[in-house]
């Protein structure tokens, strides 16, 4: 059974963190409280899909199960795209820092200082922030426009022709 626990938004998703990257970003999140920071234990696709969907960043921890992380890391990239998405490993693993650099994303290899935690998030939330993303103002239309008018005239027509009973004949269609 997985565990998830996350925030309706996080800015920071970690995914399958271990003991020590819980610690270093828990210390980085007590001194920013303004980012939301959000984490699974779970490595199914069900389970994380919804989570990236409301994600700001991912940082995928491939120290215990490489494998399973690179799972992880693919469908985060898709989802985020690589600037969003970096892989952090305490241990190095065979090939794993040229499949995330190949792909553009940052590998980490930590444990990480708190000046590095620093830079690394002000690059990665800086973008995130300075272009929040937000549902854009729907669009108005103009108050008179002949073309959207007349096409809804000829289509409220027909409409009212088909409950009328009437259908409608060739001439309606031009």
């Amino acid at each position: 059974m997985s565990v998830l626990h996350l925030p309706v938004t996080a800015d920071v998703l970690l995914l399958c963190p271990g003991a020590s990257l819980k610690d270093q970003i828990g210390l980085w999140a007590m001194r920013h409280p303004e980012w939301h920071v959000g984490w699974s234990q779970g490595w199914s696709p069900p389970e994380i899909r919804p989570l990236l969907r409301y994600a700001g960043t991912a940082l995928v921890d491939a120290t215990e199960d490489p494998a399973r992380a690179r799972e992880a890391f693919l469908r985060a990239v898709a989802r985020l795209g690589t600037g969003a998405v970096a892989m952090y490993t305490e241990t190095m693993h065979d090939s794993l820092e040229l499949f995330v650099r190949v792909r553009g994303a940052l590998f980490l290899l930590g444990p990480l200082g708190d000046e590095q935690w620093e830079e690394y998030f002000r690059r990665t939330l800086r973008t995130k922030k300075a272009s929040p993303v937000a549902p854009l103002p729907a669009r108005q239309r103009p108050r008179f426009s002949p073309a959207v008018d007349y096409g809804e005239r000829q289509r409220a027509m027909v409409m009212n022709r088909f409950r009328a009973g009437l259908g409608w004949t060739m001439t309606d269609r031009n």
